[in-house]
């Protein structure tokens, strides 16, 4: 387990019990008590937890933003992580990989960095550039724009003209949506926008969605600027859903 890792394992368990004893937590982790006092100061730094007589206890977020995406981010997290694993098998050493905001994504670039040393990676997602820095030998790029502080990403037409510079080898598409007659859907005008940036500037789309997005419509239609024939979701789809779909699309 990565320290990246350990601290997300750390705070997904503060979120369930709203307090940590530093033993307890360091034997379930596998790691020395002393590695779990240095997590739990270096997320009290970052804001994360607070400290306590031993051990440490969850603080609010700060913002009803960050709240929501921690809320959303834990929301099918196993989910998350089994697509990330199967996301990995279209990757390799060098490419250039493009992912939008998601939390399905999130669990990608999480993934992406422990698996991989030579990446390019092009996003417009907050979460996703904090992790995917920390990585020396990958390269990052951010296109300009406007914050959107609500989704924590950035947006816009600067945006969508800097990603129409790059020549993407691989575009991770995250969708709110999935439906046999409606087809794809996102909840987003500005984000589905950045979405078909991506997409027209990728030699290969593959769209990332947990069993829920199945048979769900949100408010805003990819069409056909957005096409894409596999899908990676998780082992919970059903299969007479996933019997459904698999007539119009790759199931993974």
């Amino acid at each position: 387990m990565t320290v990246d890792e350990r601290y997300n394992e750390i705070l997904n368990l503060l979120l369930k019990h709203k307090k940590l004893r530093s033993k307890e937590t360091a034997h379930l982790l596998n790691v020395s008590f002393e590695t779990i006092r240095r997590d739990f100061e270096a997320l009290e730094l970052q804001g994360k937890l607070k400290r306590v007589h031993g051990g440490a206890e969850y603080i609010e977020p700060k913002s009803d933003v960050e709240k929501n995406f921690i809320e959303r981010e834990n929301l099918y997290a196993e989910e998350k992580k089994e697509i990330a694993r199967k996301a990995t098998q279209f990757v390799k050493e060098g490419m250039s990989i493009a992912l939008d905001v998601s939390t399905t994504n999130t669990a990608i670039a999480r993934r992406l960095t422990r698996k991989f040393n030579r990446l390019t990676i092009i996003t417009n997602s907050l979460p996703i550039i904090e992790i995917v820095a920390k990585i020396t030998t990958f390269t990052v790029i951010v296109p300009g724009g406007v914050l959107y502080n609500q989704e924590r990403c950035i947006i816009g037409d600067v945006a969508i003209e800097h990603i129409s510079k790059y020549n993407i080898d691989l575009f991770f598409m995250s969708l709110s949506g999935i439906d046999m007659h409606k087809g794809f859907t996102d909840y987003g005008m500005e984000e589905v926008k950045i979405k078909k940036a991506f997409h027209s500037h990728a030699q290969t789309v593959v769209a990332v969605a947990d069993h829920s997005k199945f048979d769900n419509v949100s408010l805003i239609h990819l069409g056909d600027d957005c096409l894409c024939g596999v899908i990676i979701t998780d082992e919970q789809l059903d299969e007479n859903i996933k019997e459904k779909y698999t007539s119009k699309y790759k199931i993974i």
